[in-house]
């Protein structure tokens, strides 16, 4: 089987589940209420991306400005963007995977799992007793009294 074959066969899965579930969505609420619901979860989708598109331009002012722009936050504003795309498409399917990548708990869950690690500090060294030697030295200067004297 091609991989043309495999997403087609994909997609028409994704089709026949959506068909189910909104059939499930209407016998159990009726058909214009399916629709009012259908309607409103994609102008969710359409807020949601609005907001989505402020808080990237802050954030990449201040990213840019500061030249830190963590890779953890861009997966965190892509996931938080597809959710509110699936929401905007017709279907109770993917607008239930959309309304939970629009949960901000699943979506750092999914960033801790799959996003980029990240190297943490330490300030002790883990040394054996032939690794050091003690010497006497000047008591040594804290950082407060660090700071005050390169100002």
């Amino acid at each position: 089987m091609s991989r043309s074959q495999k997403v087609l066969l994909l997609l028409a899965g994704w089709l026949a589940a959506e068909f189910a579930v909104f059939a499930l969505v209407v016998s159990a609420v009726g058909w214009s209420a399916a629709l009012v619901l259908g309607i409103m979860t994609s102008l969710a989708g359409f807020v949601m991306i609005r907001d989505i598109g402020r808080r990237i331009f802050a954030t990449l002012g201040t990213g840019l400005r500061s030249g830190n722009i963590g890779s953890g936050a861009m997966l965190e504003g892509s996931l938080q963007g597809i959710g509110a795309a699936l929401l905007i498409l017709p279907g109770f399917l993917s607008d239930l995977i959309g309304l939970a990548l629009a949960s901000p708990s699943l979506r750092s869950g999914i960033v801790r799992r799959f996003g980029p690690r990240q190297a943490t500090r330490s300030d002790t060294l883990d040394l054996t007793p032939d690794e050091w030697r003690r010497t006497e030295t000047e008591a040594p200067v804290s950082k407060i009294e660090r700071v005050n004297s390169v100002r």
